[in-house]
């Protein structure tokens, strides 16, 4: 790859418009599944998937977020891109952690 050593983008999306989701993101601990998602709701607004997106993921609603396994923090990590309308994913290693069930059957069919 060739780095760039001058320039600059730019993207004409309000940040309502993007997310992000880091490597290794910072979720809030003390919150549960269902907190999050009242949370993102409040934020975002309503799911833009069919079905609830941690039901989907075969998250328990009830589950301290700090308590998740890795693969399940992986997945609460992904629930801001199923919330409102985004038009940019901007996603780094989304499939870390995920067992190859996860990642075929739930995170792949709602992508």
């Amino acid at each position: 790859l060739v780095k760039p050593t001058e320039g600059y983008f730019h993207l004409s999306y309000s940040l309502n418009d993007i997310r992000v989701v880091p490597e290794n993101p910072s979720l809030p601990n003390r919150l549960t599944i269902e907190e999050w998602h009242d949370l993102l709701i409040e934020n975002y607004g309503p799911p833009n998937t069919y079905l609830v997106p941690y039901q989907q993921l075969k998250l328990n609603e009830n589950l301290l977020i700090g308590n998740l396994s890795a693969g399940q923090h992986k997945k609460g990590s992904l629930l801001p891109l199923f919330y409102g309308k985004p038009r940019l994913f901007i996603i780094a290693e989304p499939i870390n952690y995920l067992d190859i069930f996860s990642m075929m059957l739930e995170v792949h069919g709602m992508l």
